[in-house]
């Protein structure tokens, strides 16, 4: 059945996206004066618990109940400032692998057509949702680079390039939060403290990360 080929890759695609989530929000210490304190406000939340896994040589060590061990990955501040790879894992690197991931879970379910089958509906639902929030890191992750790169050097270009991935990413959001709302209430996540998780409400601190305007533009 129809459905019974999309599960499979409902939970191969959800896999991908998760792991090179994992790989981006372990790529700069909140708190520590990295990029990832200004660029993204909304897209660290509860993920911030998991830095007391990361040592001070930059080495991720996740217990198997986190999916075991990751690459190696560079900082945004490492990366800019210019340190060699020396086989790990460039913040583009894996924003671009983000976004082949997104790509190819829309274009997976782009032909199919669930008719009158609640389940796969909502199947289908999820990828594109999941689809729109590997976007959403991508672009946030891209946009962090640049920034990074105009606070050190001052060069507008690189101001502008920030601002068109945060603008991109501020979308990616949109899209993601509309998919999430017309399925889910608001609700209280563990991981996300006290306070109420309404997706499409998070899109105001979303936005907030978009750099103003410099003077004369």
């Amino acid at each position: 059945m129809l459905r019974e080929r999309i599960a499979p890759l409902h939970s191969e695609i959800d896999s991908s996206l998760r792991d090179r989530v994992a790989q981006i929000t372990h790529s700069e210490q909140p708190g520590k004066g990295g990029i990832f304190d200004r660029v993204p406000t909304a897209l660290l939340g509860g993920a911030r618990g998991f830095y007391q896994y990361v040592d001070s040589q930059g080495h991720i060590g996740l217990p198997p109940f986190e999916d075991g061990q990751r690459p190696l990955l560079m900082s945004v501040k490492a990366f800019v400032g210019g340190d060699a790879p020396a086989g790990r894992l460039t913040p583009l690197d894996v924003a671009d692998q983000l976004m082949r991931d997104a790509d190819e879970g829309l274009a997976k379910i782009g032909g199919v057509t669930p008719g009158q089958d609640a389940a796969l509906t909502a199947t289908i639902n999820d990828i594109r949702a999941m689809a729109w929030l590997g976007r959403y890191y991508a672009e946030k992750t891209r946009g962090a680079v640049a920034l990074a790169r105009y606070q050190r050097t001052g060069a507008r270009p690189d101001h502008t390039a920030a601002t068109e991935h945060l603008t991109a990413a501020s979308r990616a959001w949109h899209e993601y939060a509309a998919i999430w709302s017309a399925a889910y209430l608001p609700q209280h996540l563990t991981r996300m403290g006290p306070r109420l998780v309404d997706i499409a409400a998070i899109q105001a601190d979303v936005d907030k990360d978009i750099p103003a305007p410099l003077t004369g533009q």
